[in-house]
C-alpha cells in the first residue's frame, strides 16, 4: 500500500526534530483510519526517501512509535500498526467525571469554569472531581494516567501546552476514551475542544488602541507564544490588527518575560518598562497576553512614578475580577469561562452517550468581548 503525504496538511512541525515530523504524520494516518491495525508501515528506506531524511532518522521515528505502543516490528518483515486496546468502559458503572486544570481554583476565573462544568453535569446526575497539575507537564501526564485507570468515566482537560503530552492525548483518542480539551486543542487529534476566540479578541483589543490614536504599541507575553495555541492566536490577532491599519508589528516592541503563573509580580516588569519607554520612540500603549501581566505592568508603571493611562495605556485579556479593583480599572477582553465549562461538559456527555461529533464541528469557538475601562487614553487630540 502506498501513502501520500501533503506538507500543507501536517501539524506545524517547523521546530520539531526531523524524526518527530515522521511520527506526527504517521499518527495522523492512524487516527484518521488510513492506516489500520495490521497495516504495514512504509520501510525505513521508504520513509527516509519520502521525507528527505537519513535512514537513521526514519529508524528513530519507528523506534519511538514502537515505544509508544503504536506499532510493532517483525524482524525480516517490517513494521505494522498495532491494535489499540480500548480504554476500560466504565460508563455504565461510574457517574464520576474529572476536570484537570493547570492552576488552582483560586486563580483567575477558574471557579467560573468549574461551575459551568459542574452545573451541566449535576443536572444529568454526574459527579465532578477537580485536579491540578501545577503547570507541570509530567504531573499532568501522570494525573491523566491515574484518572483513566480509575473509576472516572471521562475527562475535561485544560492542557498546559498543546505541544506537550501529545502521546497520551493521542492514545485517548485512539481508545475512544471520552475526553474534551478547553483553551487549547491538539492539531490532527480527533478530540473535541472548546476555546475562546482568542484571535478576534486580541484583534479587537489592538483595534481599540489604534482607534484611540495609538500607533507605537507593544506586546507583552509571559509565555513562549510558540508553545500555546491560545497565546499564538492572541499574538497573531494583535499583529493582524496592526497590519490592517498600516502599522508594521515591530520585534523591538515585543517583550517576553518569565512566566508569572497567574500572580502579580512587578519586579520583572520594571525592566519591561525600561525597554519600551526609555528610547527615542517609546510605546504609548502595551497589550498584554493576560490580565495578570497587564496588572503587573500597571503596578510597575505607577511604582516608577508614571501615570496610567496618560503616559502609558494598557490592555489585558481574560477579565478576571481584579481588573475592576486595581488603581486604574483595566480595559480587557472577557472570556466566557462559565459558558466554556458548560459547553465542554455537554460535549463530554455526548461522547458518553455515544454521539459522534462531525469532524468539522470538533472545535467549538466561544466569542470574546472587549470590556472598556479607564486604562486606555485617547491620544488623537495630541497629534
Amino acid at each position: 500500500m502506498v501513502y501520500g503525504w501533503v506538507a500543507g496538511e501536517m501539524e506545524n512541525t517547523k521546530d520539531k526534530p526531523l524524526y518527530q515530523k515522521i511520527i506526527v504524520e504517521l499518527r495522523s494516518l492512524i487516527a484518521t483510519g488510513e492506516l489500520k491495525a495490521g497495516d504495514r508501515i512504509p520501510s525505513e528506506s521508504a520513509l527516509a526517501q519520502q521525507f528527505g531524511v537519513s535512514r537513521i532518522t526514519s529508524k528513530r521515528a519507528l523506534e519511538e512509535m514502537e515505544h509508544e505502543g503504536l506499532i510493532y516490528r517483525v524482524q525480516g518483515s517490517g513494521s505494522y500498526v498495532k491494535e489499540q486496546a480500548a480504554a476500560p468502559d466504565r460508563r455504565a458503572g461510574s457517574n464520576t467525571l474529572a476536570l484537570l486544570l493547570p492552576f488552582d481554583s483560586t486563580k483567575g476565573r477558574a471557579l467560573d469554569t468549574i461551575k459551568g462544568v459542574n452545573d451541566c453535569l449535576h443536572e444529568r446526575g454526574y459527579l465532578l472531581t477537580v485536579h491540578i497539575s501545577d503547570y507541570d507537564p509530567e504531573q499532568e501526564k501522570e494525573i491523566i494516567r491515574r484518572l483513566v485507570d480509575s473509576a472516572v468515566s471521562g475527562l475535561i482537560i485544560y492542557p498546559y501546552s498543546d505541544r506537550q503530552n501529545i502521546d497520551i492525548i493521542f492514545k485517548l483518542a485512539l481508545q475512544k476514551y471520552p475526553v474534551v480539551t478547553i483553551d487549547k486543542y491538539f492539531e490532527r487529534v480527533a478530540i473535541p475542544a472548546v476555546v475562546t476566540d482568542n484571535y478576534s479578541g486580541a484583534y479587537a483589543a489592538a483595534q481599540h488602541l489604534i482607534d484611540k490614536g495609538h500607533r507605537r504599541i507593544g506586546f507583552s507575553s509571559a509565555r513562549n507564544v510558540e508553545e500555546s495555541i491560545s497565546a499564538r492566536d492572541r499574538y497573531f490577532g494583535f499583529c493582524q490588527a496592526l497590519s490592517d491599519n498600516g502599522i508594521e508589528p515591530r520585534d523591538d516592541y515585543f517583550v517576553s518575560v518569565p512566566e508569572i503563573r497567574n500572580s502579580i509580580d512587578t519586579t520583572m516588569f520594571h525592566g519591561v518598562l525600561e525597554r519600551l519607554l526609555d528610547r527615542q520612540d517609546p510605546v504609548t500603549a502595551v497589550q498584554a497576553l493576560n490580565d495578570y501581566e497587564a496588572i503587573s505592568l500597571l503596578k510597575a508603571t505607577l511604582e516608577a512614578g508614571l501615570k496610567v493611562p496618560e503616559q502609558l495605556s494598557l490592555v489585558g485579556f481574560d477579565n478576571i475580577e481584579l481588573t475592576e479593583h486595581v488603581e486604574v480599572p483595566l480595559t480587557t477582553v472577557e472570556q466566557d469561562f462559565y459558558g466554556i465549562g458548560c459547553r465542554a461538559a455537554s460535549l463530554l456527555l455526548d461522547q458518553l452517550q455515544g454521539r459522534v461529533l462531525p469532524a468539522e464541528s470538533r472545535i467549538t469557538v466561544v466569542p470574546a468581548k472587549l470590556i472598556e475601562r479607564a486604562s486606555v487614553a485617547d491620544i488623537r487630540r495630541r497629534q
